[in-house]
């Protein structure tokens, strides 16, 4: 694609391209924001993303083996089938806020005070996650998996359909709402009366 024959981009604005199925490989984006992009299919391979935004963006399917993510936004953005764990995990740092996010993996990341907040997480794994004080505020979690994850300081404030057993994951001074969070319970087996 012609817009993005540069290998490297500082300080640039992205808007409403169609780039499915494109190869981004090697290149470097510095201060962009991408805003009402269609990335589906594209291939992030061994890109760099250094404070950059992504806003109402579809990143469905997009491959992001060795892409170093460092302090990336997005914000309302589509993301489905992205495995994070194949990421460069120097310097990760990622903000996710409103977004529609499913069938990705989050596991062996350290995704220390990460803001998902408002989110719709589904059949997401979280799997020996480090997740210590994240922001899971108002989200949905139906379907995913969290499995000897950090949960220490996390917020699940208004969240709801999360099942995980507290046992198999470290979970002092979370927050949780009521009702919600009886459902941790039904991992002891036992019956709750109201």
């Amino acid at each position: 694609m012609e817009i993005f024959d540069n290998s490297e981009f500082d300080n640039e604005v992205f808007e409403s391209i169609d780039a499915q199925n494109i190869s981004f490989m090697a290149k470097e984006f510095s201060r962009c924001s991408f805003k009402s992009c269609n990335f589906t299919g594209a291939d992030f391979y061994g890109a760099t993303f250094e404070d950059c935004l992504f806003e109402e963006c579809n990143l469905s399917l997009v491959q992001i083996e060795q892409t170093r993510l460092n302090e990336v936004y997005f914000n309302s953005c589509k993301i489905q089938g992205v495995d994070f764990s194949k990421c460069d995990r120097l310097l990760l740092f990622l903000k996710f806020k409103s977004c529609q996010i499913s069938d990705s993996n989050f596991s062996q990341l350290d995704l220390k005070k990460t803001d998902f907040s408002q989110s719709d997480i589904k059949h997401c794994n979280f799997i020996e996650t480090n997740l210590h004080q994240a922001d899971f505020k108002q989200c949905n979690l139906q379907n995913s998996t969290f499995h000897n994850c950090n949960l220490v300081r996390a917020d699940f404030s208004g969240a709801k359909d999360y099942s995980f057993n507290p046992v198999n994951n470290k979970i002092r001074d979370a927050k949780f709402s009521f009702p919600e969070v009886v459902e941790l319970l039904r991992f002891f087996q036992i019956k709750i009366k109201y």
